[in-house]
């Protein structure tokens, strides 16, 4: 459900074709996660690069100075992301995770539908709104082959025996009764925000929809079939020329020549203060302690530690870090998109997830070979560090061909 970043545009034709023959496209990208922006910027970019009229709304800053477009900035709502932070392994655990997510979604659907800019651009701008919205590939026709395909959220792996065969079941029939829930909450939104003398109901309004593109890529995830209206445009983050690294961070990573260096991010959504003082405290023992040059994304002014080969920084290019040379590990939290650019660059990863389709994306990598998965409720300095020397030491993981094999997969 979270692994698929769903891009709606809805297009509405330029009146004066003898004048112009641009499209008026708005992007709707209520998400807070800087991580989703980053792909649906890039989704979109080829469109205002063609001259099209783009309006974009999003409830965070957009900083794109060469890119010419409309930018509304709505409110940006204040989610409860503690759930990041708790036990999402284990059935009862997810659904209730999943509870509190979904309402965590109908709070930003309502509060960006009322939001001033919102509804001024309801009200004034001659668009086609659609909604983006959660398992729209069933509407695309898409088969649900529960049979051989695992949900996301279970961590379930292809092929499946038995029991993970019920255990996807019933976990998607829950998740069912769950979306239906969500589904009757946004239309009440939609009835409070659209006068039904003036607009069709939700229910057709969710079937306006002529292609989806899904931040995934063949070769990824599970073996399942796509209608042709559904699109994958994984890994389209990934810039095909890298940008230049910030100074400090260029002379980081050039002095690990010899021991190479570690990148510890997890993502945009996974603050500091969301963090176990345990778990910080792991990661610093076991990084202090290598040989290796280690970059930590960190959020807070104040350090886990210092240590002369850790480097804080609050922001991080994680594509053209990615892309280093000396970069041997990349140690995340398994979300798609840091795992496609690791993939894509050949960068092997220790992956520690913490919730969503994150757990089946780091069974995923560990079952192909791409790296290890750890648990982070049994995390400890020894699994850590043994986990992280794996990956460096193991000669199918660190040389050359591991990376020219990623590289070709995403060039099929």
């Amino acid at each position: 459900m979270l692994r698929v970043s769903v891009l709606t545009i809805l297009t509405v034709l330029s009146v004066n074709f003898t004048v112009s023959h641009s499209a008026r496209i708005l992007g709707l990208f209520p998400s807070p996660a800087k991580s989703h922006l980053i792909v649906h910027m890039n989704a979109i970019r080829p469109m205002i690069e063609r001259g099209h009229d783009v309006t974009i709304v999003t409830t965070i800053p957009v900083k794109e100075p060469n890119l010419k477009f409309r930018h509304i900035k709505a409110e940006q709502p204040n989610l409860d992301l503690s759930v990041i932070s708790q036990n999402a392994k284990g059935f009862l655990n997810t659904m209730k995770l999943m509870a509190k997510v979904t309402n965590n979604l109908l709070n930003l659907t309502n509060l960006t539908l009322n939001s001033p800019e919102m509804q001024k651009l309801m009200k004034e701008e001659s668009f086609d709104l659609g909604s983006p919205l959660q398992h729209i590939s069933k509407l695309m026709g898409n088969p649900l082959e529960l049979s051989y395909v695992p949900d996301l959220l279970t961590g379930l792996q292809q092929p499946m025996g038995f029991f993970d065969w019920v255990l996807n079941y019933v976990f998607s029939g829950v998740e069912f009764l769950l979306l239906q829930y969500m589904n009757y909450r946004m239309d009440q939104y939609y009835k409070s925000n659209f006068s039904p003398d003036k607009y069709p109901s939700f229910e057709e309004m969710k079937k306006n929809v002529s292609l989806l593109f899904v931040n995934t890529y063949l070769s990824q995830g599970h073996i399942q079939p796509n209608v042709p209206t559904i699109i994958q445009i994984g890994g389209i983050q990934i810039k095909p020329k890298q940008d230049p690294l910030p100074q400090d961070i260029k002379e980081f990573l050039d002095s690990a020549s010899e021991s190479g260096a570690i990148y510890f991010c997890l993502g945009s959504n996974i603050s500091a203060d969301l963090l176990t003082p345990d778990f910080i405290n792991i990661m610093f023992k076991v990084f202090s302690s290598l040989k290796q040059k280690v970059i930590w994304k960190w959020d807070n002014d104040e350090f886990p530690g210092k240590s002369a080969n850790i480097l804080y920084k609050k922001w991080l290019p994680q594509d053209d870090i990615l892309a280093h040379p000396n970069l041997k590990v990349f140690v995340t939290h398994a979300g798609s998109g840091g795992v496609t650019e690791a993939q894509y660059h050949g960068v092997p990863m220790v992956a520690i997830p913490f919730f969503a389709d994150q757990f089946s994306n780091a069974n995923k990598l560990q079952k192909i070979g791409h790296g290890v998965a750890l648990d982070r409720d049994t995390l400890t300095k020894e699994s850590l560090r043994k986990a992280v020397l794996e990956v460096l030491e193991n000669p199918r993981l660190c040389g050359d061909i591991f990376q020219s094999i990623q590289r070709s997969t995403f060039k099929c």
